[in-house]
């Protein structure tokens, strides 16, 4: 559903999006656009081209319902996921909403977390919603697709609640989805809850990103990347690599600021700046392809924008080659002359 949609597309597989830069815009075409990419242009654009998560202020209350998005967040900000286990029969659910959820500390508690419905929700006013060209069930109650918070009560519930339980069950869950404690029942209030955060923090080491922090960083990674035609590749996989070395000397030293801040942000830069070679190999492949199909002189205006764009990078001398093996231009071209 759409937040597993942004999800997989922040992880290391799934469909392309639109890449977004940070003033809204979308990026322009490049040479060669009408030349269709191919499987591994697609492959690396899955990873390059990412939707971001939706804008949250400190005073709006953010949740997410799928389980294995969750993880990844969690991984990647270095905070607990705590699941909220419930259904729409639980007068305990209605009582924690209007003493601890409607509250502000508790908006404010999101961000410091992953914060999960695990909800049956059957009987809870579901509205619909086009999510890319596909109606889906939208819950009112926490702004995610019913089919997800629904999957993660599921789980939630044959995982960590196999024992007799009082509603709402909050479980607090380390990003390796191991549970590290929980509250439970109508009569918790807020500070039982900060508690129990303490806890499930106190062994954490390095640093961590609160849900705004990491949106404005993954703000800045698509923004960099989507000047990667106009600026060139060479140029954004450099500057990715300085905010790698940066961290990497910032954990070494606390006097430095910090860049990515966790050891799972780093790794996804990484595996960006990968992606950005990947993508420039194979585009040089639809360029090769192309060409086989008669199209030599989107080929070649192809092939010289990445060799330009790949300046210095291995890219660069896999395009020059493959302009080298071009014929002097279109067949159809040379037949119509």
């Amino acid at each position: 559903m759409a937040s597993r949609r942004w999800w997989v597309r922040l992880a290391v597989f799934g469909l392309a999006a639109v890449l977004v830069g940070g003033d809204g815009s979308t990026a322009a075409p490049g040479p060669g656009e009408e030349i269709e990419a191919g499987f591994t242009t697609r492959r690396a654009r899955s990873l390059l081209e990412f939707a971001l998560p939706p804008p949250r202020k400190i005073t709006e209350l953010r949740w997410t319902g799928d389980w294995n998005a969750a993880l990844l967040e969690a991984e990647r900000r270095n905070v607990p996921i705590v699941a909220v286990l419930s259904d729409d029969a639980s007068a305990g659910f209605q009582t924690v909403t209007k003493f601890v959820y409607s509250k502000p500390e508790f908006a404010a508690f999101s961000h410091d977390v992953v914060l999960v419905a695990a909800y049956g929700g059957g009987k809870h006013g579901a509205t619909k919603r086009m999510v890319d060209g596909e109606e889906v069930e939208w819950c009112p109650l926490f702004d995610v697709p019913c089919d997800d918070h629904r999957a993660s009560e599921v789980l939630v519930r044959n995982t960590f609640a196999q024992r007799e339980f009082w509603n709402p069950l909050h479980v607090f869950v380390s990003c390796s989805g191991i549970e590290l404690t929980r509250a439970e029942g109508h009569e918790l209030r807020f500070d039982r809850l900060e508690e129990e955060l303490k806890l499930a923090t106190r062994e954490r080491q390095g640093a961590w990103l609160s849900y705004r922090a990491w949106r404005e960083l993954l703000e800045r990674v698509a923004a960099l990347l989507a000047t990667r035609q106009k600026r060139g590749v060479a140029a954004v996989h450099l500057e990715l690599g300085k905010w790698v070395a940066a961290e990497k000397k910032a954990v070494a030293d606390p006097k430095l600021p910090r860049t990515l801040h966790t050891p799972a942000m780093v790794a996804w830069v990484e595996q960006l700046r990968e992606a950005l070679l990947e993508e420039a190999e194979g585009r040089i492949e639809d360029a090769v392809d192309a060409a086989r199909a008669g199209q030599v002189t989107a080929a070649r205006r192809l092939l010289g924008a990445i060799a330009r764009e790949a300046k210095g990078l291995p890219p660069e001398k896999s395009a020059q080659a493959a302009l080298a093996k071009l014929p002097a231009g279109d067949p159809e071209k040379r037949k119509g002359g």
